[in-house]
């Protein structure tokens, strides 16, 4: 479901650009799959906390090159990277990527799939840093479980073709009772419920008590990410196998640890969390160190 809308939205930022416009930019580590064009799409180097990739104002300036010929029907962007590792955005970057998108009359469109509806400490990613995109892309999180996604335009945008024709965003399945029910229940538990806050909370310190459990740790590079979308970034990778054995249940990307729990987190169920982390990450290098 989230594939569709993602694909939506690529595709309207194609049909609503400037005349002539029908690249897209977006980053090497994003997860933006099955839409046309994003095989394709012109990539930049994404700056994480704790990566290689440039400084916001090195990335920016790179995002006006791309943008300079005035080819780029629009720019996407996750926030936080989900699949690249949990990795948020440096400071400043988001803000200087919408400015350079305003400057050349480039649409920005913010993939919140993955970080919408709490997960990173707000309801959404775009609102804590301050930046308003032309497009944003919703899924997971909507439904709580229940398959369900959405592209948020403003009317001026909506009301162009295609998808201001009649049947223009249709689908089998799309609107269906169920889905929205869900996601109409988890707005409002959300809400009643402050899970965003509670997500903040939690998530901080959890990640302040990651940091300081594996500061000595020979495996683990550091720690990042924001809300309870936390990222361990380790030397040498450990399977998702042998979390699982040590009774966790994570993503593991490449040389990156992803834990993304449940919103409804508590300090215990995390700081037992934490143990479980650094058994897990105990065993593997005793292995390492035996071979």
């Amino acid at each position: 479901m989230e594939r569709r809308w993602r694909w939506w939205a690529n595709r309207s930022a194609r049909a609503w650009g400037r005349a002539g416009s029908t690249a897209s930019v977006r980053w090497t580590t994003d997860w933006h799959p099955g839409g046309r064009g994003c095989q394709s799409v012109v990539r930049l180097p994404y700056p994480g906390a704790d990566t290689d990739a440039p400084a916001p104002a090195e990335a920016v300036v790179a995002v006006r090159a791309a943008l300079a010929a005035r080819t780029v029907a629009a720019v996407l962007v996750e926030p936080v990277q989900g699949s690249g590792g949990n990795r948020p955005a440096a400071p400043g970057f988001l803000p200087g990527l919408a400015a350079a998108c305003a400057d050349s009359g480039t649409l920005l469109i913010l993939d919140e799939v993955v970080t919408g509806f709490g997960r990173t400490g707000a309801m959404f990613a775009a609102t804590a840093a301050g930046v308003t995109p032309d497009l944003m892309v919703l899924g997971k999180g909507m439904g709580n479980g229940v398959p369900i996604g959405a592209v948020l335009a403003p009317a001026a945008l909506a009301a162009l073709p295609p998808h201001g024709l009649p049947g223009g965003l249709s689908s089998t399945f799309g609107g269906n009772p169920l889905a929205v029910a869900a996601a109409a229940t988890t707005l409002r538990l959300l809400s009643e419920r402050e899970s965003a806050q509670q997500a903040a909370v939690v998530g901080t310190q959890w990640r302040l008590s990651l940091v300081q459990a594996l500061a000595d740790h020979p495996n683990v590079e550091s720690v990042h990410g924001t809300g309870l979308q936390i990222g361990v970034r380790l030397r040498h990778p450990v399977t998702e196998r042998a979390f699982l054995d040590g009774g966790l249940v994570v993503g593991v990307n490449g040389d990156t640890v992803r834990l993304s729990p449940p919103l409804v987190l508590t300090h215990a169920q995390a700081d037992e969390a934490t143990d479980r982390i650094v058994r897990v990450l105990d065993r593997a290098a005793a292995r390492e160190a035996a071979r």
